[in-house]
């Protein structure tokens, strides 16, 4: 809120070097308001209200290098620049001038921007920086600069940055007359930023615009917002060789002829986000004058862009027309390749010395297929806030890559090979994604297969329920997991294995605990230099008699609980509190726990849960007897059992009952008691002819059993599928067991062959201690078997 300034009020401070009043409202400076700090290099009172600058304000400042007086009320004509002979950097605003005084000659960096400030200059003459030729930084953005002649800038020998951006009435075709002078100058970095308005008709970059660039030696590019579709073939190769950082972002390129030259930009850094990026109507500048292109024959310009030699990064013997480039092999030698013969579905250039490739927010809605770069030395990639819904891949030839963040992309399916061709990955984001729909189900942890080296992975905000166990098996050199954001409600992947592990975040999470495990393994990996940092921030907490380990843990633990202060847990009767002081909580805890009538009825559940394992046990181990024992008094009950003289001289109503299941029924009804019955009077049960009709099944087979002097069970596959075989199978053991005196009254017919794995162990107990005979399907055979048969039966 300054207004004024004493004359002589920093008089005293002689050793004053650096004097910032900016935003305040000062609106004169006067001719003593500097006066004493001799030392004085640095003022800066931009952002204020002055309208008036003495002439002598900076008469007593010999060493003045850096002055800032944007946005002010001054007019650049009315200012005295007699005593800044020495400055070095100057930021002013700059309208209604047609040229700068000579006594800034010594000026190093100028900034006039109206990007910070005001700035009008309508064009740009050989004489608005004649007497600036050692400017090495020059910014002239937002300037509304229509015309810039020829010979404008070729006098700055030394001219290192300069900025035209955001002067949206030049255009490349304007933009032409600058290049024609840039090659005089030590130009590296240029920025034309927005040089094309926004809403006019789509740009295509042409090589007139850019052919004297080559005889300079940029190293940094910026062409953002301008509009570009398309590249004329052949402008690529025109580009200077000493180009490194190339700025192309929020454009609007096509697919173009212009691709297959991208082998031969020999850049380091490229960033192309914001493609296709939409833009709010706004106002735009005027343009008041028409661009005067540059008079070249055009006959001439062929003959230099034929002649054009290019620099030997990626020289070959002539420059192609047609879909061939060159570039070098691992031996420097020169490889042509045509790419007539590439599939272009799936195959991707890329310039062979990029590291870092931006393309990020340009919102395109497309899976990634398996994709194919050229050979690169590609290590950072960003294709973040990008709508790569699915991760099919594999992306191959991406060996060396780094870093590589895929957040912000709405994907809900990552394929197990799609890392394949990233072996070298150290830092993975993949946040804010929809990967809680397929992580869970990679239960041997092949999605990361690949990734041996990874150290860092962010898998923040994705709707993660449930990690598997095996999830990061491979990743044995993790130093950083971000969790934040998900729905795990406990720590079920393994962590054991990450002995470098130095930071863990499952913040806002739904996590009430950590277990006895997770808290074992993370107190193994603390190591007296390096400490381990654990986030539980906004994690829904527990303090009861459950969570009193994890309780007592947290105090005692050497692991730095991030933001520990924080956090809240739940109380057993409700209530949230803050946990300022673990210790104290799990004192009260201890108290709350160790109760009387806790103990009571931990001990009773604990007697009785142990009570009802032992019964059901026992019940399981007699089952068989039990059910024979109830229906044999359910029998009784009835009078439903055949009266006997004496224990050794029991009348039995039938010589045998035939246990069978009814896909067996034809050999049993049509040759069982053809040749048992009819033939040798035996007198057989079955089920199907003798039970009693309205009694109960299981008290009918109980009933036939007790009452026949064998049982004869015809064995099948589907006699050991059926239940009420099985069942009745069981009744005559137990029968034989507790009725018969422990008599084999069970005779095995086997129909079919059947290997001892099909079989039941109870019936394969009977097969090795007891008779079985096997049905041998054969006439002679056959004869033997009914023979034997009817011998055992009678």
């Amino acid at each position: 809120m300054i207004t004024t300034i004493p004359d002589f009020h920093f008089a005293m401070n002689k050793i004053l070097r650096n004097i910032s009043l900016s935003h305040n409202h000062l609106n004169r400076l006067e001719s003593h308001t500097f006066s004493g700090p001799s030392e004085l290099n640095i003022i800066k009172v931009d952002n204020n209200n002055i309208s008036m600058v003495s002439a002598e304000t900076f008469r007593f400042l010999p060493k003045l290098r850096y002055l800032d007086l944007k946005n002010n009320t001054l007019n650049f004509t009315n200012l005295n620049f007699t005593y800044l002979s020495n400055l070095s950097s100057l930021r002013i605003d700059f309208f209604n001038a047609i040229q700068l005084p000579a006594e800034l000659g010594s000026l190093k960096s100028l900034d006039i921007s109206g990007e910070s400030g005001k700035c009008e200059i309508r064009m740009l003459t050989p004489d608005t920086f004649k007497y600036l030729p050692g400017l090495n930084d020059l910014k002239l953005s937002a300037c509304k600069i229509n015309l810039v002649y020829k010979g404008t800038f070729s006098h700055m020998r030394n001219l290192f940055a300069l900025d035209l951006s955001f002067n949206t009435c030049l255009k490349f075709s304007g933009f032409v007359n600058v290049t024609y002078d840039l090659p005089h100058t030590s130009i590296k970095i240029l920025k034309i930023n927005k040089i094309h308005k926004t809403f006019e008709m789509n740009t295509k970059l042409k090589k007139s615009h850019v052919r004297y660039l080559r005889h300079t030696h940029i190293t940094e590019l910026h062409v953002d917002s301008n509009r570009i579709q398309q590249v004329e073939k052949g402008l690529i190769p025109m580009l200077p060789y000493t180009l490194r950082r190339l700025y192309m972002s929020d454009n609007v390129f096509s697919y173009g002829d212009y691709l297959s030259e991208i082998f031969l930009m020999p850049i380091y850094f490229a960033n192309f986000s914001l493609l296709f990026n939409s833009h709010m109507p706004d106002k735009e500048e005027t343009c008041e004058q028409q661009n005067e292109e540059p008079a070249v024959n055009q006959r001439q310009q062929e003959d230099e862009i034929s002649t054009f030699d290019i620099p030997s990064f990626h020289r070959s013997e002539k420059q192609q027309t047609n879909y061939t480039v060159s570039k070098l092999n691992n031996d420097g030698k020169l490889q042509k390749h045509d790419f007539k013969s590439l599939d272009h579905t799936n195959f991707f250039p890329i310039p062979r010395l990029l590291k870092t490739l931006i393309y990020r927010q340009c919102l395109l809605r497309y899976e990634i297929p398996n994709l194919r770069f050229s050979d690169n030395t590609v290590e950072y990639i960003d294709g973040s806030s990008n709508i790569f819904y699915s991760w099919k891949g594999p992306v191959l030839h991406l060996n060396h890559l780094r870093f590589l963040n895929l957040s912000n992309n709405l994907c809900s399916y990552v394929s197990k090979v799609f890392f394949m061709s990233t072996p070298n990955l150290q830092i993975l984001h993949v946040a804010n994604n929809l990967l809680g729909f397929v992580l869970p189900e990679d239960d041997n942890g092949e999605i990361l297969q690949y990734l041996n080296k990874l150290e860092e992975i962010n898998l923040a905000y994705n709707r993660i329920p449930s990690l598997p166990y095996t999830f990061f098996k491979s990743q044995v050199l993790l130093k950083k997991i971000s969790l934040s954001g998900n729905m795990l409600d406990e720590i079920s992947f393994k962590i054991s294995h990450m002995i470098h592990l130095r930071h863990l975040d499952l913040s806002y999470n739904r996590l009430s605990s950590l277990s006895k495990d997770i808290r074992d393994h993370l107190d193994k990996m603390v190591h007296p230099n390096i400490k381990l940092v654990l986030d539980l921030t906004g994690n829904p907490l527990k303090c009861t008699c459950e969570t009193i380990g994890f309780v007592k843990w947290m105090f005692q633990t050497a692991i730095k609980l991030h933001n520990q202060r924080k956090y809240q847990c739940k109380l057993s009767n409700g209530e949230k509190i803050f946990i300022q002081n673990p210790s104290r909580m799990y004192e009260k805890l201890k108290k709350e726990c160790s109760s009387f009538t806790s103990l009571i009825i931990g001990t009773t559940v604990a007697m009785l849960l142990l009570l009802a394992i032992i019964s059901s046990g026992i019940i399981y181990r007699y089952r068989w007897k039990l059910r024979y024992m109830y229906y044999m008094v359910k029998n009784k009950y009835h009078g439903q059992h055949s009266n006997t003289s004496a224990e050794n001289e029991r009348i039995y109503a039938y010589d045998a009952f035939i246990s069978y299941a009814d896909n067996d029924r034809f050999f049993v009804h049509e040759q069982f008691l053809k040749k048992l019955e009819d033939e040798s009077g035996l007198n057989l049960c079955l089920h199907k002819r003798d039970f009693l009709p309205g009694n109960d099944i299981a008290a009918n087979i109980t009933t036939a059993i007790h009452d026949s002097r064998k049982v004869v069970i015809i064995m099948s596959q589907h006699f050991l599928k059926s239940y009420w075989c099985m069942f009745e199978y069981n009744m005559a053991r137990i029968e034989s067991i507790y009725s018969r005196n422990k008599e084999n009254i069970l005779f095995l017919v086997f129909l079919e062959e059947l290997s001892s794995k099909d079989l039941p162990l109870m019936v394969l107990e009977q097969v090795q201690s007891q008779s079985y005979i096997e049905y041998p399907h054969d006439e002679y055979g056959n004869e033997v078997f009914w023979n034997k048969l009817t011998e055992v039966l009678s």
